[in-house]
């Protein structure tokens, strides 16, 4: 799964409704175990799990004292004699700024694919374009795989949904043929 490693219970799970938990694992399911639901159920649930993982590592990065903006700086200034070279106030500096780039490329990922789910086909595609463009390859990625196949996968569904309403006989004036 692009958001989360298989080794943990999958958010999809946690975020589904009845109909989804259903198809996910009642008869004819599409998976065998619960562990086995790494790729995205639907349109609907997809968006409740990037809100709830935009919640889990905004409050997180919340949680640092400092912004990765402020680390990236003060690492990079020569005159801080506390950040001497190979030392380990410097060193754990570098491991907190790695935390806070995976956590800001989750937020970053999650923000711009939530905008992404109501817009027009060309806005999809002219942000997605875009995010390559700039470099962001794990937002873009994700972007174009899994929210891209979702979207169709819910045109497809709305789009029989109309047929099957619009090919109901009406009833209230019969016609004897």
């Amino acid at each position: 799964s692009y958001l989360f490693p298989p080794s943990l219970p999958s958010p999809r799970v946690v975020v589904a409704n009845e109909e989804e938990l259903v198809r996910m694992l009642g008869p004819g399911n599409m998976f065998k175990t619960a562990r086995d639901i790494t790729y995205p159920v639907s349109l609907g649930n997809e968006e409740r799990v990037l809100h709830t993982l935009l919640k889990m590592v905004t409050d997180a990065l919340a949680l640092y004292p400092t912004r990765l903006e402020d680390d990236v700086a003060r690492l990079a200034r020569r005159d801080d004699a506390s950040l001497r070279p190979f030392s380990n106030r410097r060193h754990a500096l570098i491991q907190v700024r790695g935390e806070k780039e995976v956590l800001s490329a989750f937020q970053t990922l999650c923000s711009t694919a939530l905008t992404l789910l109501d817009v027009s086909d060309n806005v999809f595609k002219e942000t997605v374009n875009s995010l390559y463009s700039e470099g962001n390859f794990f937002a873009a990625n994700y972007c174009s795989d899994v929210l891209y196949r979702l979207r169709q996968e819910e045109y497809r569904r709305a789009d029989a949904a109309a047929a099957q309403r619009s090919a109901k006989v009406n009833l209230t004036n019969p016609t004897i043929v």
